[in-house]
């Protein structure tokens, strides 16, 4: 915790202030210590950066040093155990529906309108009250949205989807926004602050599900008088969902929360207003804020704010900022073997479909028939995925273009594909972490993994053209003895392959092994028919001409071809390769000549293998991005590869 927080604590039994017992950092953050009450005798532990106010002691020596130690090790264990359960939950596909959704849920995407409201009444160095931090989310969100205000979020304790190793890991002191703090207090109790110590509360999904009493008056305590509060998605009476799903906790009328805030805001200067959460997330830039206690949505939003700073929705931006990061949208089920992707119900074990039906208002957003995907498409959701800003995004296709990145960029935002969000590169790689997104470990990591365990696999991983297959372990053999080829050729890390045989599976195995031994490789021919500079080797499709200078390497036909030269090395049975990093892929990308960090078609074909599209596996060439990207995903995935002369069945 930050020591520049203390002003706003209080005891949660008297409301007296808390004395802090540690020693901060350069930064001024607080790892290890502890909070005093000196009226109530309660101790409340500070532990790994986090104040626990799920976890009260009654004296001193519980907070001393070794207790502190020992009480971190009992709560948020071994960060290896950690890791172990992320490739447990990789591996197996697990996820939490509404973790992976929230940001692109309606409940969420609802108060995008009312952001400026909030703004208009924030000055800088208020603090903004989050106070339903379950998965992490929204509190890295607001740091983002309002980077000159201090946000703390509030969490149950150790419980959900993070839990408080899951909160150490993605979100501990060293790897959460720098002007975000979260604590854990223990729901339906008083909550741990000053009087008036904020400037905004934001509250997901908190109002109908607290208990009434101590909540929402808890929440006008603690705000400043002239502070906006936002409770975001509370569950009302006034309709059903149709069809039907039973949604729990509290639901009250619209009419009832309309009459407590008559009640509350009598003879002040703020108003407030009931709103439809449907109205707010289909709202468009200039409509006006609408009291509708008698919404006929089943759904809602309870709004505090002064209406000489709320009278209007909040234009949505022309284009993302250069800043933004952009989450892929894990309700989807991308098929680059078929060039485009699809809302399919049956995905994730039919969780997908599951969500849906509870949230039509949102799945009207989606497309409602199969979207095509172009090249540069793929590349802009692989670049998004792994966490590429706008402005990377831009550096990396937009010089080579004719037109701006933002005409297909805006098109996945708008197809719901891509939601571009302001937060840090920790929080994106912990929403990935939630939508089952990001694979566990290196990017080199990631495919000397897969080659080691493709050598125990007996089951076909490649048909060649005359109909012979090749095991996994023939597979993951081949590309072990090319590596070796590739260094008996004299290339190492950095050097040049070029590629122009895109149709030949052995052609696909060299293309593997150029990657795991760190190489650049130019697929296909460059337009103006000569490379940046001189290819250290060059492999020419049946029928070229090898190059007038430079070294050339047939794959088979020839004396010493390649097919020829990997006999005995595959007899040596030679071990897996140690993948090198730092290798490009250079490739024509609708007509343009791009290039591209392996290690990203790498962790993206991984990202993806589980909402992959069950397509036929038939690749014919695999010189374009989406070909390739089918390849990998096919091998992340374990699935069959067939080459032919030219692709079939789409």
């Amino acid at each position: 915790m930050q020591r520049a927080i203390l002003p706003t604590l209080a005891c949660p039994t008297c409301r007296r202030g808390l004395e802090l017992h540690g020693h901060a950092d350069a930064t001024g953050e607080i790892r290890q210590g502890h909070l005093n009450c000196t009226t109530c005798g309660l101790h409340i532990p500070v532990v790994e950066g986090f104040p626990l106010f799920t976890e009260p002691r009654m004296h001193s020596g519980q907070v001393s040093a070794p207790a502190l130690e020992a009480l971190s090790q009992q709560l948020f264990g071994d960060p290896a155990g950690y890791l172990e359960y992320r490739a447990r939950k990789d591996e197996r596909d697990l996820w939490e529906a509404y973790a992976a959704f929230q940001p692109f849920n309606e409940s969420t995407r609802a108060a995008e309108p009312l952001l400026e409201t909030l703004a208009a009444h924030l000055r800088p160095g208020d603090v903004i009250l989050d106070v339903w931090g379950r998965t992490g989310w929204s509190g890295e969100w607001l740091a983002g949205l309002f980077p000159q205000n201090r946000v703390m979020s509030l969490w149950e304790g150790d419980s959900s989807v993070l839990g408080y190793r899951g909160f150490r890991h993605w979100l501990g002191s060293d790897r959460r926004a720098a002007n975000l703090d979260i604590l854990f207090a223990p729901p339906n109790r008083p909550l741990p602050f000053r009087d008036g110590a904020f400037g905004a509360i934001y509250a997901l999904d908190s109002l109908h599900r607290y208990d009434l009493y101590p909540f929402a008056g808890e929440c006008l305590r603690v705000a400043r008088p002239d502070a906006v509060l936002l409770f975001a998605h509370l569950h009302l009476s006034n309709a059903e969902p149709d069809p039907f799903f039973e949604r729990g906790c509290r639901q009250l009328h619209g009419r009832d929360y309309r009459a407590w805030l008559d009640g509350v805001l009598a003879g002040g200067r703020r108003q407030g207003w009931v709103l439809s959460e449907a109205d707010l997330f289909n709202a468009r830039a200039g409509d006006r804020l609408s009291d509708s206690p008698d919404t006929a949505h089943y759904n809602g939003a309870v709004l505090i704010a002064d209406p000489a700073r709320a009278p209007m929705i909040a234009p949505a931006p022309d284009a993302p900022d250069p800043d933004c990061r952009f989450l892929v949208n894990p309700l989807l089920r991308l098929r680059p073997g078929r060039g485009d992707l699809v809302v399919d119900p049956t995905l994730r074990n039919g969780e997908v479909g599951r969500l849906l039906s509870r949230h039509p208002v949102y799945q009207r957003r989606l497309p409602a028939q199969p979207l095509g995907v172009s090249p540069l498409d793929w590349l802009i959701m692989c670049l998004a995925l792994t966490g590429h800003t706008r402005a990377r995004i831009d550096a990396a296709i937009g010089p080579r273009r004719a037109t701006p990145i933002d005409d297909p960029l805006a098109r996945l935002i708008a197809a719901e594909v891509l939601l571009p969000v302001k937060v840090s590169p920790n929080a994106h790689a912990m929403q990935r972490f939630h939508a089952n997104q990001l694979p566990v470990g290196e990017p080199g990591r990631l495919l000397s993994r897969r080659l080691e365990t493709l050598r125990d696999d007996p089951g076909p991983a490649v048909t060649l053209p005359d109909g012979a297959c090749l095991t996994g372990g023939d597979f993951a053999r081949a590309v072990a003895a090319t590596v070796r080829l590739l260094e008996e050729e004299g290339l190492r890390p950095g050097d040049r392959l070029g590629l122009r045989a895109t149709t030949d599976p052995l052609a696909f195995i060299l293309l593997v092994a150029g990657m795991a031994a760190g190489l650049d490789i130019e697929i296909g021919v460059r337009p103006d028919g000569s490379p940046e500079r001189a290819l250290a080797l060059v492999i020419p499709g049946a029928g070229e001409e090898p190059p007038v200078e430079g070294r050339y390497l047939r794959l088979s036909g020839d004396d010493g071809a390649l097919a020829e030269r990997l006999g005995p090395l595959l007899a040596a049975d030679i071990a897996p390769p140690q993948v090198q990093a730092g290798g490009h892929l250079e490739m024509s990308l609708g007509g343009q000549w791009v290039a591209l960090e392996t290690a990203l078609l790498v962790e993206a074909s991984a990202s993806l293998r589980h909402v992959a599209g069950a397509d036929r596996r038939i690749i014919g060439d695999f010189g374009a991005l989406d070909a390739l990207l089918f390849c990998f995903v096919a091998l992340f995935r374990r699935d069959e590869l067939t080459f032919c002369s030219r692709p079939e069945g789409g």
